[in-house]
């Protein structure tokens, strides 16, 4: 079997797969092309493919995949993983808005060592990779949407501080990280500046407002293919009943609690930056034998899920958060414990051209999570280093 990145191919060189980082692509290229509707080889086992002398042109740009790995890997030159403690470990996803081809994918360092950006059915159909992590406030994006689309504005006011909330224990409130410098009564904040100050307190209370269904709607519809329940059980959202959440999801899915791949997430903003018109994430463009094409990559066929305001609503205020025209970032993490640090941090963002998402978390067993200098890992540090990189140096690729 001979898995070709769309320009080796091009150029003619032969490109097998690898025991560097990129190697990991294949899991996933087998994944898919035995367990699609519809594939020629649905059903096959990976040997079947691997050992039937064909050829797999991917969906992967090399250079950008280079670029993707020289900042998440921490053993290359100037990422920003280098040096770090043992136990922290990037991933990272790039995919191109509007055909949903994955351009470039980091899983871990190893070839046939653990994928933590996504997850994918080995021959027996089971699930395998370590993909999933919680998203916390990286997830308050989605919620934010689900808000626009349920006709709530940008300008609407929701209460910031602490109160008592539907459905959660007074002796366990929903904190908040930050708070709302904007506030101009000390109380509320507009859905705009809680998005900006990622505060968890008032995108409770919008979960509560339009209701776990539709934020699992719009979820699934901006591409996201799962979510892991309240009990850590994987809910394809594709097939799933969204209007039957009970003892599944609460409303602290709206704050990021529910465990979601890498690679979903990028997909996610994949469909904002097109303006949100999905497309199937894909990792295979074509597979052949000889000169028989066999199985071609699917045609976006998706339909708008947001209106063009909602998503220039969306935008600006991802835009806001940095201050740069042209990439829109948001970022994320998930507490370890109280006072103790991070156990998973985030940054998802996107340009009109491609879009990234990037986790930084444990190797293992969870732990705080504390760079080299000593400092807690936030979504704006380590991974928003690594997000910067890559898109500062693949636009030049793309546009150089």
């Amino acid at each position: 079997m001979d898995v070709l990145p769309e320009e080796r191919e091009r150029h003619g060189a032969p490109g097998r797969t690898t025991d560097e980082p990129v190697g990991i692509v294949a899991h996933q290229v087998l994944s898919e092309l035995t367990h699609t509707p519809g594939s020629p080889f649905e059903g096959w086992t990976f040997d079947a493919i691997r050992n039937g002398e064909y050829s797999i042109t991917t969906t992967i740009d090399p250079k950008i995949e280079a670029i993707l790995t020289r900042a998440a890997h921490g053993t290359a030159d100037r990422s920003p993983m280098s040096g770090q403690p043992s136990n922290l470990q990037a991933a990272a996803v790039v995919i191109e808005p509007g055909t949903g081809r994955v351009l470039a994918y980091y899983g871990g360092p190893e070839a046939y060592g653990a994928d933590y950006a996504g997850v994918y059915r080995g021959d027996d159909g089971q699930l395998a990779g370590f993909g999933a992590h919680p998203p916390g406030g990286s997830f308050l994006v989605y919620t934010l949407a689900a808000a626009l689309r349920a006709g709530h504005s940008l300008d609407s006011r929701w209460q910031w501080t602490p109160h008592e909330q539907v459905g959660r224990d007074p002796a366990n409130p929903v904190r908040n990280t930050g708070i709302c410098w904007s506030s101009p009564d000390g109380r509320t904040c507009t859905l705009r500046d809680a998005l900006i100050y990622s505060l968890a307190v008032p995108f409770y209370d919008v979960t509560v407002a339009v209701g776990v269904p539709a934020l699992l709607t719009m979820v699934r519809d901006l591409g996201i293919t799962a979510l892991w329940s309240d009990g850590g059980v994987r809910v394809d959202l594709t097939t799933a009943d969204l209007s039957d959440t009970e003892g599944k999801f609460g409303f602290e899915a709206g704050i990021g609690q529910n465990w979601v791949t890498v690679v979903d997430q990028a997909t996610a903003m994949a469909t904002l930056a097109a303006g949100g018109v999905p497309a199937p994430t894909h990792f295979v463009r074509e597979v052949r034998k000889g000169t028989e094409v066999l199985y071609r990559e699917p045609e976006p066929t998706g339909e708008a899920v947001l209106t063009p305001d909602q998503v220039a609503a969306v935008t600006d205020t991802l835009t806001a958060r940095t201050g740069t025209n042209g990439l829109a970032i948001t970022t994320g993490a998930w507490e370890y414990a109280a006072g103790l640090g991070n156990s998973d941090a985030w940054s998802l963002g996107y340009t009109s051209e491609l879009a990234i998402a990037v986790w930084v978390g444990n190797r293992d067993e969870a732990q705080p999570l504390i760079d080299k200098d000593g400092v807690w890992v936030w979504g704006s540090g380590l991974p928003t280093q690594i997000l910067r990189q890559v898109v500062e140096e693949a636009s030049s690729r793309l546009f150089g």
